[in-house]
């Protein structure tokens, strides 16, 4: 089926790094996914959507996520950990306005992040960060995008920002068609 949107105002940007208009938010929340979600109305407990399973160890320095197998992105391609780890260590080092959501909790994501296999990332927080399930959830900025697509549009160490602006990178349940 098709779902067309009728607003008051436009979608002016939809990469999850920096859009936070409600207009953009509601097109890329449509297109695009992240590990967990909400339970409900819940601010503590979460559900699972591109991970199948999380967990901390007791400290809560470290967290674990098992993504679910088979998840394509609209490309077609499978996602893997190793996107997740493009995805959250791009949306903290391109400095775009979502960074604080992580930035809280990471202050080097290329070796706090790990991919241990296809299907693995764990965070290594150093410290006791038991709100990070809080960062992971946010729409607005840890949205998983597809690495592969979005690296072919770097442009002078930009991290693909003008390409996922405007472009379908997801795995969500709809598709952008026209714009």
């Amino acid at each position: 089926g098709t779902f067309v949107a009728v607003i008051n105002g436009t979608a002016a940007d939809i990469d999850p790094a920096s859009e936070e208009s409600a207009n953009s938010n509601m097109v890329q929340r449509n297109i695009d996914e992240q590990l967990i979600a909400p339970k409900g109305r819940s601010l503590d407990q979460y559900v699972p959507v591109l991970a199948s399973s999380w967990s901390s160890n007791a400290r809560k320095t470290v967290w674990t996520f098992h993504l679910r197998h088979g998840v394509k992105f609209h490309s077609g391609r499978e996602m893997t950990a190793a996107d997740v780890k493009y995805s959250w260590v791009r949306m903290l080092k391109a400095g775009l306005s979502n960074t604080y959501v992580f930035a809280r909790f990471m202050t080097n994501p290329d070796k706090q992040i790990k991919a241990l296999d296809r299907y693995t990332v764990e965070c290594d927080l150093a410290l006791s960060q038991p709100l990070f399930l809080g960062g992971v959830v946010q729409e607005y900025a840890s949205s998983i995008l597809d690495s592969v697509e979005l690296a072919k549009h770097v442009v002078k160490n930009d991290y693909g920002h003008a390409y996922a602006m405007a472009h379908d990178l997801g795995t969500g349940p709809y598709t952008l068609q026209d714009w």
